[in-house]
């Protein structure tokens, strides 16, 4: 099997070698590239590892199979109906692992985390796209450099969890898209505070829209519409930014909210700076099914489709090693480009009983209910209330097209 790699990509060589090779440092796998002419198939091949460090390093790497192996085991090789660019209704739901009796392959591996390297991969076993170098050089550059001055005034959130104050381990800022629904104009909540430092999109995150924008609808031509997702024009005006500044900071399992979405939204994500690591788990999750693991490296772009946001929890993995980027260092900031419809602005949003506007959820456990949606309070989140809230709900009413019925 040979590997379809950019030879130029020596970024997402080193991902590859480290994802094999976890306890070498980056500049022994570095220098293995150059010896091997950045052909990883000869790293990767068990004879070729001879000459590694140390001998009981040998002994260990010797019982894994070879890359190929891995890659194509019985999942990825799932018959499937895959046309580039859309689901089939059985792929978008988690695929459990296939059973290994294998005793040395448990040790070797962590057999539930799925690393997914290429394209066809992701398309067919998640509801994700992922395009390598989606701008061009200059303008991916002059965006970064933007970002990171815009990053210099970010906050981090705080919010309650289970009675606690906590602290979120990544910095953040919203951004709102001027256009006819004067959404500068409302007030939008994040855990039952509202959102004082939003701001208009710069010049340079505009640009950018427009570019994806266009990538965004074609690729949802071509897919299956799904119930309640929006049938119009996907056009963004809502950014969520995040800066992750090191390889401890993190964003833990979660869904985006939906509240100024809809349901079955679609996210587009473009990653600048380090490379980071993107799990994805099923809500469902269970012990023999694995977790998805995208590596998002600078310069690209994640497209989420439904539904994602009510099937699957995601995840910025921790990193143990970063290879700084020569603008960023290690840091990464996350551009994700959202849709807030007509019927889902603020002035259409439901409040609870603590007069703070109420938060769209999906019911994604209980089986009775699965699937269905609702609105609940997020006072509980207040880092200056008793983290309870009213405990409002009311289930939401839409359209057949998935608009909220209460913005007529």
């Amino acid at each position: 099997m040979t590997y379809d790699i950019d030879e130029n990509d020596t970024e997402i060589k080193l991902a590859l070698l480290l994802s094999v090779f976890p306890d070498e440092s980056i500049e022994t796998l570095l220098e293995k590239l150059l010896e091997n002419n950045g052909i990883v198939e000869n790293i990767l091949n068990v004879n070729s590892r001879t000459d590694f460090r140390n001998e009981s390093a040998l002994l260990k790497r010797k019982k894994q199979k070879k890359i190929e192996e891995f890659i194509e085991n019985d999942e990825y090789k799932r018959k499937s109906t895959f046309v580039p660019g859309q689901l089939s209704s059985d792929t978008l739901w988690p695929i459990k692992m296939q059973k290994d009796d294998s005793l040395e392959l448990s040790k070797r591996i962590n057999i539930h985390v799925q690393h997914l390297y290429f394209p066809d991969q992701i398309e067919k076993l998640t509801p994700c796209t992922l395009i390598h170098n989606f701008l061009e050089k200059d303008m991916c550059n002059s965006l970064l450099l933007k970002m990171l001055k815009e990053s210099e005034t970010w906050k981090r959130n705080e919010f309650m969890l289970f009675e606690k104050k906590v602290v979120s381990p990544h910095k953040s800022c919203y951004y709102l898209y001027s256009d006819e629904n004067k959404l500068l104009e409302q007030k939008f909540f994040h855990n039952g505070l509202e959102i004082k430092n939003v701001r208009e999109f710069p010049e340079e995150m505009n640009v950018v829209r427009l570019l994806v924008k266009d990538i965004v609808n074609k690729t949802l031509s071509k897919r299956e519409n799904l119930k309640y997702q929006y049938l119009g024009e996907w056009d963004p005006n809502i950014v969520v930014a995040n800066l992750y500044s090191n390889a401890k900071e993190s964003l833990g399992y979660h869904s985006d909210q939906l509240t100024y979405l809809g349901p079955m939204p679609t996210i587009a994500c473009i990653s600048l700076g380090t490379e980071r690591e993107f799990r994805l788990k099923s809500v469902d999750f269970e012990h023999k099914e694995s977790v998805k693991s995208i590596h998002l490296p600078h310069n690209s772009l994640l497209i989420m489709y439904p539904p994602c946001q009510e099937v699957y929890k995601h995840s910025i993995h921790p990193a143990r090693t970063i290879v700084p980027h020569p603008i960023s260092g290690t840091t990464r900031i996350s551009i994700t480009y959202r849709f807030c419809r007509k019927t889902y602005q603020p002035k259409y949003i439901p409040t609870c009983k603590c007069n703070i506007p109420s938060i769209l959820r999906c019911v994604q456990k209980k089986e009775t209910t699965k699937g269905k949606y609702f609105w609940c309070c997020n006072a509980d989140k207040l880092v200056n209330g008793n983290g309870k809230g009213c405990q409002f709900f009311q289930w939401a009413m839409f359209t057949k097209d998935g608009e909220n019925i209460l913005a007529y």
